[in-house]
């Protein structure tokens, strides 16, 4: 798919697998009997609770408002601060700890389908190019706005303001930013098919 902007107010908001909270979905890819190849959303955290178990599932997890948030992962804790990547096995058993509600950016996908590169970047205030994603038939390159009101050059050279949340599909096109904030790239590869 080429150039496309995810507006904030386009994300599908719907319950976590487990009932405890709430996502918003940005993107996603689906196949066959699963509900999911990859997926890209925004998941409010009400309170300390549970995570979804996700079987045969890798994420990536990034936290966009809130201090901190403690997750206990297969019984090793991680401190989450903002906008710092951190990857885990959807099987896991996964708890969080939170002191008051926070907003966190998920990229998931299915294992043995799909891989992903998650990479946080501040923007500097000058123009910032992204290259296109790798020369993976079928990959995919996206771009997240966690703060701030960073402008993207689209197509024919027209200047996009994008806001928080807003996320930028660009397919395989290099990528042009500028302005201030807080972005998340994303990489997403599918998985090599075994001769």
């Amino acid at each position: 798919m080429s150039f496309q902007v995810h507006r904030r107010e386009g994300h599908v908001t719907m319950p976590w697998a487990n009932g405890a909270g709430t996502t918003r979905e940005v993107a996603k890819a689906a196949s066959g009997e699963t509900a999911f190849d990859w997926r890209l959303s925004f998941a409010d955290v009400a309170a300390s609770g549970p995570f979804s178990a996700l079987p045969e599932v890798d994420r990536v997890i990034t936290l966009v408002e809130g201090t901190s948030m403690t997750l206990d992962v297969d019984g090793d804790e991680h401190v989450l601060v903002p906008f710092e990547p951190y990857r885990f096995a959807g099987e896991s058993a996964v708890d969080c700890s939170t002191d008051r509600p926070t907003v966190d950016f998920n990229v998931m996908t299915r294992r043995g389908r799909w891989t992903s590169a998650v990479e946080s970047r501040a923007l500097p205030g000058d123009v910032t190019v992204i290259d296109g994603a790798a020369p993976d038939a079928g990959g995919e390159r996206f771009v997240a706005v966690l703060d701030g009101f960073p402008g993207v050059i689209g197509p024919r050279g027209v200047l996009i303001v994008l806001r928080p949340y807003d996320v930028v599909r660009a397919g395989t096109e290099q990528l042009t930013l500028c302005g201030t904030g807080h972005v998340v790239v994303v990489d997403l590869r599918p998985t090599p098919t075994p001769v």
